[in-house]
């Protein structure tokens, strides 16, 4: 059987080329990185939905570790510190989430028990406090089902249900107050605090009613949904480089006024996540096999389109015209990863027009820069990530 190594070096192009080559192999074990060494602008959260597209195209891929196979015995309850590690980092938690069995390092000893309890730690971390889900510069939160704490107390109220809007705008004040040290003293302008509660709210609403089961209605036997949310502050020369996995981030990042090569700058990057069907196959109910790459992309536009919808809800239709509505005037820059798209808008290079607030928003594909679209290989779920520039900072 063959093992994929992931690298520790994640670009979006790289990550690309992964999913390309899954539709080669066959049944294919994974094996991740210690640690990221270094991520460009979009990548650790384009791993994630790497490592989701896996499981979904190989329900028996085995997550291969160095966790020691004696962490497997019974009565053994410190866990390994291989296991710690690797359930910390956002990549490693879905991996060993989402594979069909997590296996130590003799390579045939199952340790899904052990990387269980420690998902569990993580997540009962993620329940009590924000900065039990802060570490450094990011903020991971997941939703795991089946669970019984699939419901994180940031998103839900106690019965269940999705909080409101505004609540998900003192979410956004408390994330942005779980600060590394190079932020402290950061202020937060209250347009970009409403703005990200609004976004979040959306998002997460739609990956909450969308996500969670197949096409036909059934839930899914292991599903994963949250956000991964960064802070960057580099000298703009640094963010250039991180912008370096795709021209239109290489262009949208050069687009950044008032800072010089010394100087830095501030990124706020925000990724909601899920292990869904995707935005085409929902809206038109049907697997991607049976769909022209046109009709997907049509699909993905009218799920962005005001009053559509294919929820019954009173929010019909509001939810992602509102996030392109909120992106515009926060200069930001988005990508969406949706079945065999990538598209994405620059809010600097292109801002929302007027007339799209009537015809939905424009969306270009990522390899053409254009509104024509290229297929790409069949990545599973949804992933959007958007980039925010704070305020610049003098050189230092």
């Amino acid at each position: 059987m063959s093992t994929i190594e992931v690298s520790p070096v994640t670009k979006v192009a790289d990550i690309e080329q992964g999913i390309r080559a899954l539709g080669i192999v066959g049944q294919p074990e994974l094996r991740l990185p210690e640690r990221i060494e270094r991520s460009a602008f979009g990548g650790e959260a384009a791993l994630i939905q790497y490592i989701v597209t896996w499981a979904r195209r190989f329900q028996s891929g085995r997550l291969l570790t160095d966790i020691p196979a004696s962490a497997a015995a019974p009565g053994h309850s410190d866990p390994p510190a291989e296991a710690t590690r690797l359930c910390r980092w956002p990549y490693g938690f879905a991996a060993a989430l989402m594979a069909s069995d997590v296996i130590a390092n003799d390579g045939k000893t199952s340790v899904r028990n052990v990387t269980n309890r420690e998902c569990g730690r993580v997540v009962d971390g993620m329940s009590r406090s924000l900065r039990e889900a802060s570490y450094g510069h990011r903020t991971f939160l997941a939703c795991v089902e089946p669970s019984t704490k699939a419901n994180l107390p940031a998103f839900y109220w106690p019965d269940g249900t999705v909080r409101n809007r505004s609540e998900f705008r003192s979410l956004v004040n408390r994330l942005l107050d779980c600060k590394a040290g190079q932020f402290v003293g950061e202020q937060f302008d209250s347009t970009i605090v409403e703005g990200l509660g609004n976004i979040l709210f959306e998002l997460f609403k739609n990956t909450h009613d969308w996500s969670r089961t197949d096409l036909t209605g059934a839930p899914f036997a292991r599903s994963l949904r949250g956000l991964l949310m960064t802070r960057f502050n580099m000298p703009l020369a640094a963010a250039r480089r991180a912008a370096a996995n795709g021209w239109p981030l290489e262009r949208y990042v050069s687009g950044l006024k008032g800072a010089e090569d010394a100087a830095f700058v501030r990124i706020l990057e925000l990724s909601v996540f899920d292990s869904g069907p995707g935005l085409a196959c929902r809206w038109l109910g049907s697997p991607l096999s049976e769909v022209t790459i046109e009709q997907e992309h049509e699909a993905c536009l009218a799920c962005l389109r005001k009053h559509q919808s294919s929820s019954a809800s009173a929010h019909r239709g509001l939810g992602l015209h509102d996030v392109m509505k909120t992106l515009s005037p926060l200069r930001a820059f988005v990508r969406i990863r949706t079945g065999r798209l990538t598209l994405y808008r620059d809010f600097i290079q292109n801002p929302l027009g007027a007339n799209e607030a009537a015809t939905g928003p424009i969306l270009f594909d990522w390899s053409r820069g254009r509104e024509a679209v290229t297929q790409f290989a069949p990545a599973a779920g949804l992933l959007y990530t958007i980039l925010i520039p704070l305020a610049a900072q003098g050189a230092r």
